[in-house]
Order: C-alpha cells, then sequence, then structure tokens
C-alpha cells in the first residue's frame, strides 16, 4: 500500500465501515446466541472476514495478504471489540504475521484456523523459555499440556512457543 496519507485514512474508513456491517453494536442478540455454543462464533461471519482479507491486514501484498499495516488493523480491532464479536481476529491476525507457504494461505483464505497460545501453561504470564514460533502438535511439551490458547479447542494449529 502507498504511504500517501489520503489513501490510508480512505483505507481505514472502508474498513471501519464493512467493520460496522459485520459486528452490529447496538445488538447483543447475536453474541448471546453464540456464547456457549461451538465454536463460539458463526463460521458463516467468519468466511465474510477471511473473503474481506482481515486476516491477512498485516501480511505483506506479496505474500498474499492486504499489507494495509498497523493503523488499519487497530482501526479494525477497536471496530469489532467495541460489538464484541465473539470471531477470533485478533488471534488470527497475529498468527498470520508468523506463517508463510501453504499455512499462511489456508488460514487466509479462511480454511484453517491458526491461533497463538498466549501461555505456556494456565495461570503463568512469562515463557518458560525464549519463544521460538512452531506448529501444532511439534510445539507441545515434552509431556503434552499447552495452556493459555483461546478457542484452541476449534483451532486446526496453534503456534507456540518451542519449550
Amino acid at each position: 500500500m502507498s504511504a500517501d496519507p489520503a489513501e490510508t485514512d480512505d483505507a481505514i474508513a472502508m474498513i471501519r465501515e464493512s467493520a460496522a456491517g459485520i459486528a452490529d453494536r447496538s445488538s447483543l442478540s447475536r453474541i448471546r446466541r453464540l456464547r456457549f455454543t461451538s465454536p463460539g462464533f458463526s463460521r458463516e461471519t467468519w468466511r465474510e472476514i477471511c473473503a474481506m482479507g482481515w486476516p491477512g491486514l498485516l501480511v505483506p501484498e506479496d505474500s498474499g495478504g492486504v499489507g494495509l499495516g498497523l493503523a488499519a488493523y487497530c482501526a479494525l480491532a477497536e471496530e469489532m471489540g467495541a460489538a464484541l464479536a465473539p470471531e477470533p481476529l485478533i488471534g488470527v491476525v497475529l498468527a498470520a504475521s508468523k506463517l508463510e507457504g501453504d499455512d499462511l494461505a489456508r488460514l487466509l483464505s479462511g480454511d484453517a484456523l491458526v491461533l497463538p497460545a498466549w501461555q505456556d501453561t494456565r495461570d503463568a504470564i512469562a515463557p518458560s523459555t525464549a519463544p521460538t514460533i512452531a506448529l501444532w502438535p511439534q510445539a507441545l511439551h515434552p509431556d503434552g499440556r499447552r495452556g493459555g490458547c483461546l478457542c484452541g479447542d476449534r483451532a486446526v494449529r496453534i503456534l507456540a512457543g518451542r519449550g
């Protein structure tokens, strides 16, 4: 994307407008309806999100992403957060920035849901080792534990530090 501020402002305005069309701030009925279901978000809405390219906002265009940058991503996260959208957009965008090849392509198309593990173990803030990104299941500790992945039971892959 061009560094032209007017183009960036236009892109951010379009993202906000698109997000408002998907994530309705005025109604909590959708969130309530999905709250205790599996996967806890709408797969139809997720397909729409992927079709708009949102998981690839931070991924460069030459890698299959949109390449709009952090300002556009923050505007999108703000709109989706304000509407309490349950779709795992923030985690997926973070995961997309660490993937490449087929894994990235499947994530961006919506064919795969890849999420980051936020913690090595439950109730631990600091990583137990210096994190090296690896794909689950190779990233599991020898005893098979891995904690702190929001929507982890719905992911086909989990990004985690190699312990």
